[in-house]
């Protein structure tokens, strides 16, 4: 005889633990984040014209517009860093306080 499912409340979550890395997927995204971030640096990095402005918004109006794009897709990856990471630790303090919240396993 089968037994009932348990209660909502105590049932395991069905889909992909986000505190599990994903080996394959980190790499392709690695990968990915380079062939961006890379041309990025480059163009910021290529004509530094800006670094030697006057401190202020004078360096801002020093910026040619691929050089603009550059720094925004720097900025970006940047955010999107910053996000997973405090995700990935609001999952991570979410799962502690469900485990400790569950009784301990009797011993065997």
């Amino acid at each position: 005889m089968e037994s009932a499912p348990p209660p909502p409340e105590n049932r395991e979550p069905t889909g992909p633990n986000p505190t599990e890395p994903v080996p394959l997927n980190h790499r392709v995204l690695s990968i990915l984040w380079l062939v961006i971030a890379l041309p990025a640096v480059f163009l910021l990095a290529r004509d530094q014209a800006w670094l030697e402005a006057p401190a202020g918004l004078d360096r801002f109006r020093a910026l040619k517009l691929e050089q603009w794009v550059g720094l925004g897709i720097v900025l970006i990856q940047f955010y999107l860093l910053v996000r997973a990471h405090l995700e990935r630790t609001v999952a991570q303090v979410e799962e502690d306080e469900r485990k400790a919240k569950e009784p301990p396993a009797p011993p065997r």
